[in-house]
């Protein structure tokens, strides 16, 4: 869990006297000091952090923390702020800028390298002493207060271009179920599972007769023929972005080539093969030379700080029955490296090794992936 979480639980229930700070912690202890730094700085967020910790009530911490948070989320609003209904405006530094239009004081830090200028504020207009020409305010009244913190202006994500692999394996002889194979018996029927092209349907054949009916696919028929597929899925290492998270092999391109389906498709196929631990060169020529292989399309995520543009290729390789259930039985403990292309290469070590397994497509829906991983899922299904 996060810093602000454990807070949360650390004071509200077990009245620990540890801090909790939101935004709107932020914004009421950035005007009661008249800190007028940019609210996204992680440097400011970090002092925030050591000054709530000063100021925890030891007795009633929960109080204290719920407290200031209602403060700034009904009082000490972004916009528009009560100030006169404040209960905190006495010692206000920014209240106090309000009433005198000039800056309240001059605060001096002592940084370690010996200087004595603030490390947080913005640069432009925002010197700790008095304010120009007399200490005279250049700001409407109104807008003296809501000054502090400065506005956080959110850079724009920067663009990340990725290939995805989709590789299914399906079962080259008709697969049972399989949790119970035993569900498969139909009193000497002989039902067969395809896909349709025209309708999603599938086609019946009773044994003794030359007749075949499409039928709708009934919810267990899906499931049943569904299950004869498998599809890989790797891990992505310990660390950094959705560290630990399960997604289809997925490997960076640049952004100059990305456009090219094929450089795509190569950058993929050595990521699958290097290790021949994944599939086989052979698998994939196979798959490709009975065009198995497609472009499905491309989909966009956005991250906080990334814009992130998937290329999702396919490839649909078969296996035996046998080997698809051994495949799904084993435990995901071999590893694969990873390694990057181009300017994306980064060095080998063991966080740049990477788990795999086989899960069945029709469990897809049922495992704990992110949304960037469901986008995809939607491509196959």
């Amino acid at each position: 869990i996060g810093e602000y979480t454990a807070g949360a639980v650390a004071s509200i229930a077990f009245k620990k006297a540890v801090p909790l700070v939101d935004g709107n912690v932020i914004r009421v202890l950035a005007r009661v000091r008249a800190v007028k730094a940019n609210k996204g700085n992680p440097k400011f967020v970090k002092h925030v952090w050591a000054l709530a910790r000063e100021l925890v009530c030891p007795d009633h911490p929960s109080a204290f923390n719920q407290g200031i948070m209602e403060l700034g989320a009904t009082i000490c609003k972004p916009k528009n702020p009560s100030c006169a209904a404040c209960p905190v405006k006495d010692i206000c530094h920014a209240y106090q800028e309000m009433g005198t239009q000039r800056r309240p004081l001059r605060i001096e830090y002592d940084l370690e390298d010996g200087g004595k200028e603030c490390e947080f504020c913005e640069d432009d207009d925002c010197d700790h002493g008095e304010a120009e020409s007399g200490g005279k305010a250049s700001k409407p009244v109104s807008s003296i207060v809501m000054q502090y913190p400065s506005k956080f202006i959110k850079k724009k994500p920067r663009e990340e271009h990725v290939a995805v692999g989709v590789v299914i394996c399906t079962a080259s002889q008709t697969m049972r179920n399989f949790d119970d194979e035993a569900d498969d018996s139909n009193e000497g029927n002989d039902t067969q599972c395809k896909d349709d092209q025209n309708g999603g349907g599938k086609r019946v054949k009773r044994e003794g007769s030359s007749h075949i009916t499409k039928h709708n696919r009934s919810s267990a028929d899906t499931q049943r023929c569904n299950r004869q597929q498998v599809c890989l899925l790797t891990r992505r290492p310990k660390g950094g972005l959705l560290a630990g998270q399960w997604e289809f092999p997925t490997v960076k391109v640049e952004i100059s080539k990305s456009s090219s389906s094929e450089s795509r498709r190569n950058t993929l196929r050595h990521f699958l093969t290097a290790s021949k631990q994944l599939v086989s060169d052979s698998q994939l020529n196979d798959a490709e030379k009975e065009k198995k292989n497609k472009s499905l399309g491309k989909a966009v995520h956005v991250f906080s700080h990334i814009r992130q543009t998937m290329f999702i290729e396919r490839w649909d390789i078969s296996a035996t029955e046998k080997e698809i259930m051994a495949m799904i039985k084993t435990e995901p403990s071999r590893r694969v490296k990873r390694e990057g292309q181009g300017k994306n290469t980064t060095a080998t070590d063991d966080n740049s090794k990477t788990m795999f397994k086989w899960v069945p497509v029709s469990k897809l829906n049922s495992l704990p992936l992110t949304s960037g991983v469901k986008k995809v899922i939607r491509f196959i299904q």
